[in-house]
Order: structure tokens, then sequence, then C-alpha cells
């Protein structure tokens, strides 16, 4: 008795393709991620920076001598506003990081004015010095390389 030969649908056809693909796909995934990481099931997690260089010292000595102090956002998040100054001739030494935010107030701003060559809080007559002094501070240094670093997670 003849058997009828059967052919696929163009749907079945495509159905196992996909699948096929799929399946190669996992296991080329699943290969890398073995030889990656030795047959160790580790998972890294990267945490977001807390320290930014800013450019070159020298440079930024220059623009602050011209212009005043400089405000900045932190690059993870944009949660912590601060200013850098500079006093002095020389960019290695004398900078300070300091909050752009009132220590009382969050919502309460610190503007820089540049006629009294000060600091204010814009919701008191408060007034700060160059260094900011008073105000929430951040670890500020020049590196091997000559450019001027932050850190913000290490405030006083």
């Amino acid at each position: 008795m003849p058997v009828e030969e059967k052919t696929s649908s163009p749907f079945r056809q495509a159905l196992m393709i996909g699948l096929g693909l799929i399946a190669t796909l996992g296991v080329v995934i699943y290969a890398m991620n073995s030889f990656s990481s030795n047959g160790e099931n580790t998972v890294q997690l990267e945490i977001a920076a807390t320290a930014y260089e800013l450019g070159t010292a020298k440079d930024l000595a220059e623009q602050v001598k011209k212009t005043g102090p400089s405000a900045f956002n932190d690059l993870a998040g944009g949660s912590i506003t601060y200013f850098i100054s500079h006093i002095g001739e020389d960019p290695e030494k004398n900078w300070y990081a300091f909050s752009a935010t009132s220590n009382n107030d969050s919502k309460c701003l610190i503007e820089y004015v540049k006629e009294k060559n000060n600091f204010k809080e814009t919701c008191s007559d408060q007034t700060y010095e160059l260094t900011g002094e008073g105000l929430k501070q951040f670890l500020i240094e020049v590196n091997a390389n000559g450019n001027l670093q932050v850190d913000l997670a290490t405030a006083n």
C-alpha cells in the first residue's frame, strides 16, 4: 500500500528553524559564559563611580582664576551638585570641593557671588568663603597624572 508523502507547511518549517536558532544561541551564550568565568558561577556588579577626574589641574586652575569657582553634578546620577574652588597660584595645591546645597536645607542652594568673591545661600543671608568652610566637604586632590580628582563618597 503506497504511503502518501507529506510536505511540511511553511509555518512549521519557520517554527523549526526559529527553535533551532534559539537553541544554538543558548548554547553559544552558555559556552561564552563558561569560558569567560573559568567555570565559576559568579556575578560581578559594577557599582557607580564616586570618584571623578575633572580635567588637568593646571587648566582648571586657570579657568577658576578667570571665571570663579565651577559647579559640577555627579556623573552617576546627578543627585550631588558641588563646587570646586582653588586658592593661590600653584595648581597642585589648595583645591576645595564642597556641596552646592545648604547643610540645613537641601532645597536651599549655594551660589557664587562674583562681586564679593564668596558664596551665599539663596534662602538666607549665610555666606561662605572660597574654601566652602561650613559646608559639606569632599576629598579633592591632584592625581599622579596631573588631573584633578574629586571623591564624592568622602564627605565630612
